[in-house]
């Protein structure tokens, strides 16, 4: 676990606010055996004096993995300041990534706002950097994983709800229109979902889903959701 933004707070004597960069937060940690495994807490406790009064301000952080690799609780503690955004901690998943081609993306949606049948002749790697943009537009994080190193998912999605990281697992299938998604996609995704501690998984085509994947998906209830060329070709639409 560590903090998903740097610390920063203000001096409650003299009003000075502080940034300190949350890589330079060194963490103590303990381990323990409980039923469902090993727990992990982490632990910082430091103090920091105001650069421009010099008062003394001390924080504390803690958190804790449970089970090993998920995300069970963390709070903090300062005396002598006011924290001025919540320092949320969390699992923090490490990847390959790559950069998205923008420009060359963004012409391809206006493309296809134009000509909806074009998002059949772009490449499945064009494909999955299209959907990308879709989300960064709605205002999400995204990662894309390297081609050779995705380990089953195509993008990282990342959304924060009440200050906290909701990390989804997003599989892109670039299909004609007559070649259905197939249950076994659905199976494969919610495994690796199931083994990286994810929170939610989406399959996303340009085609459609057979009636037994879209059963399989309905029975996971929110872990799993299916969007086909109908919601895409919304998302495009809206797209400015």
């Amino acid at each position: 676990m560590e903090l998903i933004r740097d610390l920063v707070f203000q001096c409650e004597k003299c009003g000075e606010e502080i940034v300190i960069n949350k890589d330079l937060i060194d963490y103590t940690t303990s381990r323990y055996e409980r039923n469902m495994g090993e727990e992990i807490l982490y632990e910082f406790s430091d103090t920091f004096e105001c650069p421009s009064c010099l008062y003394q301000i001390k924080i504390e952080l803690y958190g804790s993995e449970y089970p090993l690799g998920a995300y069970n609780h963390d709070f903090s503690t300062i005396s002598g300041g006011i924290f001025l955004q919540n320092p949320n901690m969390n699992i923090i998943y490490r990847y390959d990534f790559e950069d998205v081609p923008i420009s060359n993306v963004i012409d391809q949606i206006y493309h296809i706002q134009n000509n909806p049948d074009y998002i059949y002749e772009i490449n499945p790697r064009d494909f999955e950097n299209l959907i990308a943009e879709l989300f960064i537009d709605a205002g999400f994080e995204v990662q894309i994983t390297k081609e050779t190193r995705d380990g089953g998912k195509d993008l990282i999605v990342t959304q924060y709800i009440m200050g906290k990281p909701v990390i989804i697992f997003v599989e892109c299938k670039r299909y004609k229109s007559t070649n259905k998604v197939n249950v076994n996609i659905v199976r494969s995704l919610l495994g690796i979902i199931t083994d990286e501690n994810a929170n939610k998984g989406l399959i996303i085509t340009s085609s459609y889903f057979t009636k037994d994947t879209q059963d399989f998906a309905e029975r996971q209830g929110t872990l799993i959701d299916l969007v086909d060329y109908t919601h895409i070709k919304k998302w495009i639409e809206e797209y400015k």
